[in-house]
């Protein structure tokens, strides 16, 4: 008796006289097919040491290498649906534009507004091209510290950073339903 495995697009047609050795066969080309390699990639030596470090260390944290790829290419296809994002530039112009009808409207005063204008300026000259998604506290360290800025300035900034965001408890409003 002889067992005819196809193998056909990609492999040959392959025959058995065991019955085992055509299972163990079809069973190893079904699993070559499921993983949905064709054939195999020329990865060097140093792209086959950094797949396995990477797969490694995304084991460890509970993901592989395939989920890294299916995050960057969800990441790709957000950045193509949406643009690279804002430019601290435009939030600059932005915030301006808010700061200048507000002068206008006269809810902050000639002071305060140049006051903003001045360090808008400065701040502009250093991030204007960097994406508002892009800045960290290490990029705000790094340009406090080898900015355009006296160690007045440096430590005012710094001290304005650290300040925890949001309403104070004396100015919340209780509303009542």
């Amino acid at each position: 008796m002889v067992i005819c495995v196809d193998g056909r697009p990609t492999n040959p047609r392959t025959y058995f006289r065991n019955p085992e050795e055509a299972l163990a066969y079809a069973q190893e080309l079904a699993e070559y097919r499921q993983n949905q390699i064709e054939e195999p990639l020329p990865f060097s030596s140093r792209l086959r040491v950094i797949a396995a470090e990477g797969e490694k260390a995304l084991r460890d944290k509970g993901g592989s290498v395939k989920d890294a790829i299916a995050h960057y290419l969800k990441h790709l296809e957000e950045l193509e649906k949406n643009g690279p994002g804002m430019t601290m530039g435009e939030a600059f112009s932005r915030y301006m534009a808010a700061r200048l009808k507000e002068y206008k409207d006269g809810q902050i005063g000639k002071v305060t507004y140049e006051g903003v204008l001045h360090r808008l300026k400065r701040d502009q000259e250093y991030f204007n091209k960097t994406l508002v998604k892009e800045i960290s506290p290490a990029k705000v360290l790094t340009y406090i510290e080898r900015g355009k800025t006296n160690p007045t300035t440096r430590r005012n900034i710094k001290t304005r950073l650290s300040q925890p965001r949001g309403p104070r408890p004396e100015s919340r409003i209780a509303f009542e339903d």
